[in-house]
């Protein structure tokens, strides 16, 4: 598994520092400190640990044990086995043999992939473990586990054996357009070093023929304490954490006979390679071009400011490139260009184009005269006053929200600084530094990073194309003519766009308040206004810097004929392309650009509505917006047919995709095949009104006396009245309350089972749905979890604890309360085509015994542990209330039954749950679909 290349900011990418000189003005170069608030040490075996007290989220720590041990470090004969390794640390260890890890952890509230899980790279593995720290118990139960998977990993034959078929389900699972590509590509990119024939999942000789022995060999030579670091961040006392560290690491031992760790860096070849992929699932002809040098550590405030200024360079190029797709018959499909990470070790100047059909050269050229133009010409003053602005105010989010860095963000960190020998400073330096070096940064200098496009010397262009595309692809000759003759052409300066003075305010005059009432049991303020508009107001005080709104009113898709129907569907992307007060999608970037503010309209089947967010200081704009997208919207012809254009070209190649074809035929089945279900082709698309969809979003946002506003986050209702009052309050209203509509579709009612053979790969997918009707009540919805995560437990027990078949069966859950409230248990898994039957039928076993016999007290303690663990651990942020307020205001639920979902969880019984398993499983139609091998 390659991981991304992560930074200490994480909201930007600018700490990625590439080896590229870039001429700031020259400054004393100083050290970037690490942040005091970490206690950090050696103990005398050589194991690191760092440790941090942090309240985010409350009474919970984030452990994690970072390995400097990948697949780079396997024997020709092991190949697989530091991914087997990571496997086998949840089999079995020391204090917890047989599987009876995961179940501990599961019983202290764990869920196992969200709270508990790892991964294997070329040059490390890590393992994660979220718990809850309300007690000594856990945390004394987490360090322990830490313990284990560093030094007490049992390696038993058995438990071995049945892992094989995991790890091979596994592989077979990424089996895929992706991977064949990758399988091309990666050498390129990797420039043919040892990284191309030790890629984590291994071989599949390797998997099923090593001797354990050499599994065991792996684990003893490298997992030693010189190569391990312990991170510990959340709410304890760090005096008794590090006591802890020192008790239980302290004993780790390096092995006598331990191996040199050896580095396998990528080497630069400093030659430029020209490569064609064909592949039946690529849809059109795309380029890659990369340029890769060396990526260099932050250690520095010169570093820092590096960064910065690449990053402040690609969001200006970024911009320049929108600015092309904006153009009423844009060059391609789809572009992007910037300097960044490549692969393991390298970064650089990247390109990446997707081409219109007979658009290859057009296409090319265009972007390369983008770049030539920068080259010979530069970016303007108010280009990189926007990207400064831009960044300056990202940074200033960041610092505001200080106090509510998650703990798993800052162990992340620690752990990224032990792998890279990096510092990492605080956030108060940080913010200072950051302030500091932007000021330092010209135009000259993010100028001068342009050169990187046509001077590094390791290149690798890499055409992309169907594997039956019979356009004529350009050879490498070519491309270089192209190029040249680019340079050649007459260039001239980039003309700014006029840049908008502001949003419009509203010209009717400001609503009122003509009720208020308040839910006190919850917090919450609801406010009826003049318009009719019924606002729901949650104010949190977790959240420094954060506001969120929606809205929704029924109505949506189903209000609409089958000659309207597709143009409803595609209103809110087709009214997008023309922006807003006559500012089209890019001069409102531009004049957005600093704030933090974010805005989504939806028309669904039932209903219509918005989600947006901003800072506090932001929170004016984000209801100018708000206002202006129920008022102010129109028609862009030009940018809506570039829009149509390329749906379309995506949907002549749709069915190129299996997975596409397979999942057609599941809606259909289940959907009856009826019209509004179907999917959408190419002859409905262009028989679409791009008029009649912006008349219809306008229709669908006329009566704000029809929607339910939701605002949650850092506010008192007081300090926001007047703007509220303005912002909607003054909205338009029409007083018509619509109903829902019922759209007339039958859902499947009888069992069926369906084959699609469209599969290119030696794999099958098996999706069994299992639907039915319900009353749609909160206590139900709880039961159905319930039963959700237990069947999970059921089924990961069966399929892949016993028959090693498959390597991540999931079982999911649907449930929509309209037009009547419905549901829908989806259980998916991949396997070998040949037991997918066999597997179908064990599913059927597992069902047919949870009915007879109910849960087992384990599983029942274990699903209520994981859900009053995930609700404390969420309860109270900002994000928690929205939503769960959302959730309750959409389906008609009385809000102060918002926190009865632990009431609920407290009625749970095993009779219940057995009782459930009939009502809602076994006596329902199953319908059986498989996605097999051509």
């Amino acid at each position: 598994m390659k991981l991304p290349l992560k930074n200490i900011l994480q909201f930007s990418c600018f700490l990625l520092i590439i080896g590229i000189a870039v001429a700031c003005k020259e400054t004393k170069v100083n050290p970037l400190p690490s942040d005091t608030a970490v206690r950090t040490g050696v103990l005398p075996n050589g194991l690191t640990y760092y440790i941090r007290k942090n309240a985010e989220p409350r009474q919970q720590a984030y452990l994690m044990l970072v390995n400097k041990v990948g697949s780079l470090l396997e024997t020709d004969d092991q190949r697989g086995l530091a991914h087997f390794t990571e496997h086998m640390a949840f089999k079995g260890t020391k204090n917890f043999p047989k599987n009876s890890l995961v179940d501990a952890l599961q019983k202290m509230g764990v869920r196992f992939g969200a709270d508990l899980n790892a991964y294997t790279a070329f040059d490390q593995t890590v393992y994660k473990l979220d718990i809850p720290v309300n007690d000594t118990a856990s945390l004394n139960r987490g360090m322990q586990i830490l313990r284990d998977w560093a030094g007490g990993v049992e390696m038993v034959n058995e438990d071995i054996e049945s892992e094989r078929g995991v790890i091979l389900e596994e592989k077979r699972q990424r089996k895929g357009a992706g991977e064949r590509i990758s399988e091309k590509t990666l050498p390129i990119l990797l420039n043919n070093s040892r990284h191309v024939q030790r890629l984590p999942i291994g071989t599949e000789e390797v998997l099923k023929t090593f001797n354990p022995d050499l599994l065991r060999k792996f684990y003893h030579n490298w997992y030693r304490p010189d190569l391990q670091a312990i991170v510990v961040v959340g709410e304890f006392d760090l005096d008794v954490v590090e006591a802890q560290i020192k008790q239980l690491f302290g004993d780790l031992v390096k092995p006598a006979d331990a191996p040199a760790l050896p580095e396998y860096p990528v080497a630069l070849t400093g030659k430029k390679t020209f490569n064609i992929v064909r592949d039946e699932e690529i849809k059109t002809v795309s380029l890659q071009w990369y340029g890769k040098e060396k990526i260099a550590p932050m250690l520095t405030d010169k570093d820092l400011r590096n960064g910065m200024t690449i990053q402040l360079f690609n969001d200006m190029l970024a911009r320049r490139i929108v600015h092309l797709q904006r153009q009423s018959d844009p060059p391609f499909l789809q572009a992007s260009a910037g300097i960044g990470p490549v692969t393991e070790g390298l970064g650089g100047p990247t390109v990446q184009i997707s081409f219109l059909p007979g658009g290859i050269e057009r296409g090319y050229k265009a972007l390369m005269t983008e770049l030539y133009r920068i080259k010979k010409h530069g970016f303007t003053d108010e280009e990189l006053k926007r990207a400064k602005v831009a960044l300056g105010e990202a940074q200033n989010n960041r610092y505001n929200n200080r106090e509510k860095i998650s703990s798993e963000a800052y162990a992340n960190q620690y752990a990224q600084a032990f792998m890279q020998k990096t510092p990492y400073p605080s956030e108060e330096f940080l913010n200072k530094s950051i302030r500091e070096q932007l000021g330092l940064i010209t135009l000259d200098d993010a100028d001068k990073l342009i050169e990187t496009f046509f001077t590094t010397p390791d290149q690798d262009i890499i055409i992309l194309a169907p594997a039956d595309s019979k356009e004529a692809l350009p050879a490498e000759a070519e491309i270089k003519k192209w190029m040249e003759a680019t340079e050649d052409s007459k260039i001239e300066k980039y003309k700014e766009p006029e840049a908008a003075s502001g949003l419009p305010a509203p010209a009717a005059k400001p609503g009122s308040i003509v009720e208020a009432k308040q839910l006190d049991e919850i917090g919450v303020t609801e406010w009826t206004l003049s318009n009719g508009a019924r606002v729901i107001l949650k104010p949190t005080s977790n959240q420094e810097d954060k506001i969120l709104i929606n809205a929704f009113s029924f109505g949506g898709t189903a209000l609409y004929n089958q000659q309207d129907y597709d143009a409803a569907s595609l209103a809110v992307p087709i009214t997008l392309q023309g922006g807003v007060a006559g500012l089209d999608p890019e001069a409102l970037s531009q004049l957005l650009a600093g704030k933090m503010v974010q805005y989504q309209p939806f028309i669904s089947d039932y209903s219509e509505g918005f989600s947006a967010g901003s800072s506090k200081k932001d929170f004016e704009t984000c209801l100018k917006l708000i206002h202006l997208y129920f008022t102010k919207t129109g028609l862009n012809e030009s940018a809506v047919t570039g829009m149509l254009r390329n749906t379309r070209l995506e949907l002549e190649k749709r069915n190129q995709v299996p997975g596409n074809i397979f999942m057609d035929s599941v809606n259909t089945f289940m959907t009856a095949g009826h019209w509004r279900k179907q999917p959408m082709t190419v002859q409905r698309l262009d028989a679409v009104k791009p008029a009649r969809a912006v008349e219809i979003y306008k229709e669908r946002f006329a009566d704000a006396a029809d929607f339910t506003f939701l605002i949650t986050g850092s506010y008192q209702p007081d300090s926001i009245k007047v703007l509220v009052e303005q912002y909607i309050g003054s909205l338009p209203a029409l007083n018509k309350k619509e109903a829902i509509v019922d759209m007339g579709i039958h859902f499947a009612d009888q069992s069926r089972t369906i084959m699609v053979k469209q599969e290119l790969e030696n794999k099958a997918t098996v999706q069994i749905v299992i639907p039915g009707a319900y009353k749609g009540t909160p206590w139900e919805n709880v039961q159905l979890n319930a039963l959700r995560t237990i069947l999970q437990y059921r089924i990961t027990e069966a399929l892949r604890t016993k028959e090693s078949a498959t390597y991540t069966p999931s079982v999911n859950l649907q449930k929509s309360n309209y037009p009547s409230p419905r549901y829908g248990f989806v259980i998916s898994f991949t396997c070998d085509p040949l037991r997918a039957k066999a597997l179908t039928a064990e599913v059927r076993s597992v069902l047919a015994q949870l009915a007879q016999q109910g849960p087992t007290d384990d599983e029942l303690g274990k699903f209520v542990a994981e859900s009053r663990a995930s609700i404390a651990k969420m309860s109270g942020t900002t994000d928690y209330w929205h939503s769960v307020l959302f959730a309750s205001l959409q389906n008609g639920y009385d809000l102060n039954e918002v926190n009865s979902v632990e009431k609920y969880i407290g009625m749970l019984s095993k009779d219940r749950i057995k009782a459930g398993t009939n009502e809602f499983l076994t006596k329902k139609p199953f319908m059986d679909f498989y996605l097999l091998p051509k």
